[in-house]
């Protein structure tokens, strides 16, 4: 997406980052190092918007406010194009409903849930592919939080924590 953009991102709790974490090590120990932000914590993309849309979206966070964490587990790994390597959540009626307060996005029809592991050229995301695929063998998390940032410039909009 060119210029200023809003991302709401569904965050997952810590043991799962460390779990993603360890597996980007890998590819980065690999030379797999990629042009994904690394500032970011893991999460899966819930909507897209225009820079215009922040007050709206900040008063939708806050409705989440009591909402349960929910459990997701990360079944495999997928490619986007040949430059995009990612984690798959299986789809659940509480992921479905997470998303449903941001289905007016602008990536709404092309939704793909997914978590990116790695951005490169094709030759180096191929090179991790079998790289991750020896190391996931499937996680199980949770999202614990939804979050707003801006990026162009990168900053934190707002964070609404999930129930326990």
């Amino acid at each position: 997406m060119e210029g200023t953009f809003l991302n709401v991102m569904a965050e997952f709790d810590e043991r799962t980052q460390r779990r993603l974490r360890a597996v980007h090590e890998v590819l980065a120990e690999h030379g797999c190092v990629g042009r994904q932000s690394k500032t970011l914590p893991y999460h899966i993309t819930l909507g897209i918007y225009g820079p215009d849309a922040e007050d709206a979206l900040a008063l939708r966070l806050s409705a989440l406010a009591g909402t349960p964490a929910v459990d997701v587990s990360l079944g495999g790994i997928g490619l986007f194009r040949l430059d995009v390597l990612f984690a798959i959540p299986n789809v659940t009626r509480a992921l479905l409903d997470l998303r449903r307060p941001f289905a007016d996005s602008s990536d709404s029809r092309d939704w793909a849930p997914h978590v990116t592991l790695l951005k490169d050229r094709p030759e180096v995301v191929l090179r991790a592919v079998p790289l991750a695929a020896e190391r996931f063998s499937g996680h199980s998390g949770r999202i614990v939080a939804v979050s707003l940032y801006q990026f162009r410039p990168t900053r934190l909009v707002e964070r609404i924590d999930l129930a326990p």
